[in-house]
């Protein structure tokens, strides 16, 4: 069965656009985050844990390390220590992802379309 290309706006496939939408929305919400936590020393950094598919989740063991300012050597928040079971449920949500989702069934040429916007609007 052969399926149609997606449609074309402006030059560039609509998934695709809506695709880079998604990633920059994700990414500016956590260049936000690090923007406000260090813009002052007195703000903590929020303590989230690992984003694994699509969700913030504890690590595994449930460790986690100081983030110390060098300035004031004040303990001023707490990342996950992240293990190598972590990485593998990381991993393995990945390759799901790709497997179930449009990237996969798209050709390398669709894929740099969509990695060129993207780096457009990052510029």
């Amino acid at each position: 069965m052969h399926t149609s290309p997606p449609p074309i706006k402006h030059g560039v496939p609509t998934s695709t656009t809506l695709e880079a939408e998604v990633l920059l929305t994700r990414r500016s919400t956590l260049l936000q985050d690090f923007q406000l936590a260090s813009s002052s020393m007195a703000l903590p950094i929020p303590e989230r844990g690992l984003f694994i598919n699509g969700k913030w989740v504890q690590p595994v063991r449930g460790k986690y390390l100081d983030v110390v300012s060098p300035a004031t050597e004040a303990v001023i928040g707490r990342i996950p220590a992240g293990t190598q079971e972590d990485v593998e449920a990381a991993v393995a949500a990945a390759v799901a992802a790709h497997k179930r989702g449009i990237w996969a069934r798209k050709t390398g040429k669709e894929r740099s379309v969509v990695l060129r916007a993207l780096a457009q609007k990052v510029r």
